[in-house]
């Protein structure tokens, strides 16, 4: 039995503009992920709200502890959850952050985090709107019914099963 708690964590999740490069930043968090701490950036149009982060990294955490993940480190097993798929190239395409947008930072670690707020600005926390998240729900294929967050935690279930 694989046991869970989010009591130990703090979140940082925040929408935000660059001051450098995509690429940049990328080869800055590749740096900074390892065994314990996840950073990852998206795209906001792709995230359906803050439960949305969470259950991928939950999941993404469980695949870990299981010997389930498809990929070598947590913070791109996020991304597949996220996403929904089993491919990395997908996951990316569909959901990783793009050129010249703003992103949503995800971060399990402060000091992870304050590394690279200094290549952040415009920085916000995220929130969406009911419609602006159900708007997303649907645009990535999530089958609503009933509550959206279990709607969500549903289909990321199902990807995976694929």
């Amino acid at each position: 039995m694989i046991i869970f708690s989010m009591a130990k964590f703090n979140f940082i999740i925040k929408e935000a503009k660059l001051k450098v490069s995509l690429n940049s930043l990328i080869k800055q968090l590749a740096t900074l992920n390892h065994f314990k701490t996840v950073i990852q950036v998206f795209d906001p149009d792709c995230i359906v709200n803050q439960s949305h982060l969470l259950g991928a990294y939950m999941d993404a955490e469980l695949a870990f502890k299981s010997g389930s993940n498809i990929s070598k480190t947590a913070a791109t097993e996020m991304l597949l959850f996220l996403a929904m798929t089993n491919q990395i190239d997908a996951a990316i395409k569909k959901a990783g952050a793009k050129p010249g947008k703003s992103i949503i930072v995800f971060a399990n670690s402060f000091a992870a985090y304050k590394k690279i707020k200094p290549v952040l600005c415009d920085e916000k926390d995220f929130d969406s709107s009911k419609s602006e998240m159900l708007s997303k729900a649907r645009k990535l294929g999530i089958k609503i019914s009933g509550d959206l967050d279990a709607s969500i935690f549903e289909e990321m279930a199902a990807s995976k099963l694929e």
